[in-house]
């Protein structure tokens, strides 16, 4: 096992919903420093499949300082290799091989009431956060989760004993697709019209987490108080440039980067991603999937010119100011400055 993946006990497999499941598992004393988190991160899992290994990204539904272990819970995608194969192959008693936590979908303030908008799976990271807010002394936790019917929603339990045990902090709105059709921009825009102030998170099927953000930019929200999480996994994607495209690529180049708070400058050859140039000189940047879906290795371009080969987190706005993907970012100018 390389230094970057870890070997952790499944203590146990929980049935969620007819096509979800959650993951218990057990990290040795000896690596706990390891695997602190922050409540909406996620684990890159290790997929181990007949047709090779191969990662997906699975968030946590656990709370770090509230829950003993950690658990990811896993929804069944239609020909999807890897939670198929988490579902029906994964046992009690596996041994999963796991990288650190990682992820940018988080909370900034600990008080700061929020608004939560889910809809399928994309509750996993969404309970995360509510269950971690809740357990401060201060914010309100509003959740709009919608789901295709009511043998679909998971975490049902959970969310009622979350809404029983904290009546004045914590509401819930379930939304059936086959019982009330599918949420629009402007349903959910009047949702949330009222919790305009507040830091609001998005996670789900992409239709569904556009009209939320939709709905949050009708109202005024500032961008920088919505934050979003897709599950996707590495597909063919259109070449990226930041921030110009008729830039020849370079033959090679020097990075001038800022991680942890100092400053270096190393050598990144023509045609290299930019998180191999960084391990190649011994530096050790954030990362997880490596396949440009997962936003664990987002850096600001402060200067120069990159090409990014896959982009599945980062939208326009993003790469308008400047943010970009190490693990995809190929050179294009002759020198490159980077903050992480």
């Amino acid at each position: 096992m390389s230094d970057n993946h870890h070997w952790l006990e499944v203590l146990d497999v929980i049935e969620e919903s007819e096509d979800a499941r959650s993951f218990i598992l057990a990290v040795p004393a000896e690596k706990r420093d390891q695997f602190g988190y922050r409540s909406g991160q996620f684990l890159t899992v290790r997929c181990h499949t007949e047709e090779g290994a191969f990662e997906r990204c699975y968030s946590l539904s656990s709370v770090h300082g509230l829950d003993e272990h950690l658990r990811i819970t896993v929804k069944r995608v239609p020909f999807g290799p890897g939670s198929n194969w988490m579902i029906d192959k994964v046992r009690k008693g596996d041994q999963l091989s796991v990288m650190r936590p990682a992820g940018m979908f988080v909370a900034r303030d600990g008080d700061r009431d929020l608004s939560l908008f889910a809809a399928g799976s994309g509750i996993t990271p969404i309970l995360s956060l509510a269950r971690d807010r809740l357990r401060q002394p201060g914010g309100r936790v509003s959740l709009f989760y919608a789901n295709r019917d009511e043998r679909s929603v998971i975490f049902k339990a959970e969310l009622n004993r979350l809404a029983n045990d904290h009546p004045d902090r914590f509401s819930v709105t379930h939304w059936l697709e086959t019982v009330q059709g599918l949420p629009t921009h402007k349903l959910l825009a009047a949702h949330a019209a009222h919790l305009a102030e507040r830091e609001h998170f998005i996670c789900g099927p992409a239709p569904f987490m556009d009209a939320a953000a939709a709905a949050l930019d009708q109202l005024g929200v500032d961008r920088h108080q919505v934050h979003l999480e897709r599950f996707v996994f590495a597909a063919a994607q259109p070449v990226t440039s930041v921030p110009g495209r008729d830039a020849p690529a370079a033959d090679a180049a020097r990075l001038e980067l800022t991680l942890n708070g100092k400053t270096e400058t190393i050598d990144w050859a023509g045609g290299a991603l930019m998180l191999d140039a960084m391990q190649e000189a011994g530096l050790s940047p954030p990362y997880s999937c490596r396949s440009g879906s997962c936003g664990a290795c987002i850096c600001q371009l402060d200067a120069g010119e990159v090409d990014m080969i896959q982009n599945q987190v980062l939208d326009d706005r993003d790469l308008a100011d400047g943010l970009i993907l190490a693990c995809q970012a190929v050179a294009r100018s002759a020198e490159v400055k980077v903050t992480f």
